[in-house]
């Protein structure tokens, strides 16, 4: 595998972890609203749920972008705009996920801890996930030398491109699976 496709690999891998997690945390606040509980909630935190939903919705179609990029603009060929093309996708997208998960904590803590330790974990939630994710990533980008992607058109193997589609199609989950939000 080339180096190109290596770092292709690695942003598809990338952002499907990032979708996963996006995809949990939609089911999670999907299914809340629905639960007959969710009218007994104060309407404190059933506008907190609703904004925490909103906002990783937001997060999940912003994170589909790449795939549909790759597919539609590049035709599945390597080049070198697809890496900053992600780039400016994911630098609006993380903090909001963040932000998202910080809710989904406060929410979550706060029907069984209670106000302060919710706004604690909150607080201590979203940054630290914001942290790893430019903190931790962004350190150890600047250590090794980042080379762009060259154009290569021609120059990838049919099991690089084969490797490509299936994990692009991995971001596209079967419909009955994407319906059922139930863990």
């Amino acid at each position: 595998m080339s180096a190109a496709s290596e770092r292709l690999q690695n942003i598809l891998d990338e952002g499907r972890i990032l979708i996963l997690g996006a995809q949990i945390i939609l089911g999670l606040l999907y299914r809340s609203v629905f639960e007959p509980g969710f009218g007994r909630l104060p309407s404190r935190s059933q506008h907190l749920i609703i904004g925490a939903l909103t906002m990783v919705l937001v997060t999940f179609v912003l994170l589909m972008g790449p795939v549909a990029y790759h597919r539609i603009v590049d035709h599945g060929a390597n080049r070198s705009d697809f890496e900053s093309f992600v780039l400016a996708i994911m630098k609006p997208t993380l903090p909001l996920f963040a932000l998202s998960m910080g809710l989904t904590l406060y929410i979550a803590t706060e029907r069984i801890a209670g106000s302060a330790p919710a706004a604690i974990c909150s607080v201590a939630g979203a940054p630290l996930a914001w942290a790893f994710w430019y903190g931790v990533g962004s350190g150890r980008q600047k250590s090794r030398k980042s080379k762009p992607m060259k154009d290569s058109e021609g120059s990838e193997t049919l099991s690089d491109r084969i490797k490509h589609v299936l994990t692009e199609a991995r971001f596209f989950p079967a419909r009955k699976r994407c319906l059922d939000f139930s863990l």
